[in-house]
């Protein structure tokens, strides 16, 4: 009797294993709706991973970006899976969300995660944001600050618990929620991927899934879960050869093209030779006039060592505030949040790039205030404040909205306190370089982050001889739908 009862526990032992071994090819996949439209909101793209060749092989950089649901997601899933079908695309990831922070909180951040990393695609998931705005207020400023492509999508099928009224309010929260950002993502050009509607036909299908088969808590996917989850962003990544030189916000100046060069009023100075590409020899010059807030450069294969000089409307690009930005501020004690949501730059005067140590003291968790010295690495003490006042820093450089502390907020999660003269990092860095040396055929940022509207550019050769091939121009949407 004990051998039977032993052989029934570890039969039932032995069957658990095997379903928690199980991965998303054991089970039925549901069939997508509306296939044929897959992949049209991201043709450059899917121009740039079909076009790729061992000859000439193409950069692609993505970008993982929202909350603790892309925080999850092991991007491997997607990026293995891309590689296999891409061999010769030469990938850059990108994966800095940040769990907890809904969409109001991150709208505020992003500005030190995403807008100057100027990925290719970015693939975004948030919670909330949808009533407030900042949900949309997010998806604007990718547009009219990059030419990002963007998957973005809903949200799944949560467990809120055995109480079937807090179920329906969960429910109904994230279906409006859900709702709301494919409406969004129609609005602004992005591919939507509807991933609350896979996920009801995956349970439906197997009979053996229930909501929670694919969650390791009440919100954020296990293993399957993130498998399911991988596999319908996979479905949108579709090649439509008819739509794929469809993009206005991305051109290029090729040189053999008289009519657009006499648009963007190429002038010549000095010595130089003009066939399929540009030849300009040491003190020479090309300037040109363009429309957008990033410029590369694509040297021809049979460049050689050269080194340039950039202006921009006639100044050094170091001399120009918005081609700085400040990084995203360290975490707070024990926990993974920023402990400043946004650091902002002064508009009127140039940064200087350097560390700047935030200090926090006289904490007083009953009053919940503290203060704070600010330090620069170069520029030494910069000012004193408190989070009950905005922050102006000595120099007119730096300014913190009073707002954007996350000090107590982190402590009542974390259940840490913060200790005395807790130390707070932010970096000043550059998005321009005023010389660049140039040594093989790699396409290269001159700058990023200028403000988008006509602008002048001057590229001049110091040391060398410079042979190029093309100028791309990235111009972000200036003018935004209304509804």
């Amino acid at each position: 009797m004990k051998q039977l009862l032993l052989l029934g526990i570890l039969s039932i032992l032995s069957f658990n294993l095997k379903a928690q071994d199980k991965t998303l090819k054991d089970y039925k996949i549901p069939e997508f709706e509306n296939k044929e439209y897959f992949g049209t909101k991201i043709p450059r793209t899917m121009s740039l991973l079909e076009n790729s060749t061992k000859h000439i092989s193409q950069d692609l950089k993505i970008q993982f970006y929202g909350q603790s649901i892309i925080g999850g997601l092991d991007q491997n899933l997607i990026i293995n899976k891309l590689k296999e079908k891409y061999p010769t695309v030469k990938f850059n990831v990108i994966k800095n969300p940040i769990g907890g922070f809904t969409a109001p909180s991150l709208a505020r951040v992003a500005i030190h995660d995403l807008y100057h990393e100027y990925a290719d695609l970015i693939i975004f998931h948030v919670y909330g944001g949808d009533k407030s705005g900042d949900l949309e207020n997010i998806f604007m400023n990718i547009k009219q600050k990059t030419t990002a492509e963007v998957i973005v999508f809903n949200h799944h099928i949560a467990y809120a618990g055995e109480d079937k009224e807090a179920q329906k309010k969960r429910t109904l929260s994230d279906f409006y929620g859900s709702k709301s950002i494919e409406l969004l993502a129609n609005k602004y050009n992005f591919e939507f991927v509807d991933v609350r509607k896979a996920w009801e036909n995956f349970i439906s299908l197997n009979s053996e899934i229930n909501i929670k088969s694919l969650l390791k808590d009440g919100v954020h996917p296990n293993k399957l879960g993130n498998e399911l989850l991988a596999y319908c962003i996979l479905q949108h990544f579709k090649y439509n050869p008819y739509i794929q030189f469809i993009n206005s916000s991305i051109y290029d100046i090729q040189f053999k093209d008289t009519v657009n060069n006499q648009l963007n009023g190429l002038r010549y100075k000095g010595d130089y030779k003009l066939s399929n590409y540009l030849e300009l020899i040491k003190d020479s010059e090309l300037s040109f006039n363009f429309i957008g807030n990033k410029i590369d450069i694509i040297p021809s294969s049979e460049n050689k060592d050269s080194q340039i000089e950039i202006l921009i409307n006639g100044i050094k690009p170091s001399e120009i505030n918005s081609l700085y930005y400040i990084t995203r501020p360290t975490s707070n004690y024990k926990m993974w949040w920023p402990a400043i949501k946004r650091v902002s730059l002064s508009k009127s005067k140039a940064p200087v790039i350097q560390k700047y140590t935030l200090e926090i003291f006289n904490i007083d968790r009953e009053s919940k205030t503290f203060s704070f010295k600010l330090y620069g690495n170069k520029s030494g003490f910069d000012g004193e404040g408190n989070n009950k006042e905005n922050f102006l820093s000595n120099s007119k450089l730096i300014s913190i909205n009073k707002n954007d502390f996350t000090i107590f907020q982190s402590e009542r999660v974390s259940k840490k306190e913060t200790p005395e003269n807790f130390k707070v990092t932010f970096e000043i860095k550059s998005l321009a370089k005023d010389n660049i040396s140039i040594s093989n055929s790699n396409q290269i940022t001159l700058f990023k982050g200028i403000e988008n509207e006509l602008n002048n550019v001057t590229i001049k050769v110091k040391k060398g001889k410079l042979l190029l091939d093309k100028i791309r121009i990235y111009k972000p949407q200036k003018t935004m739908p209304n509804n």
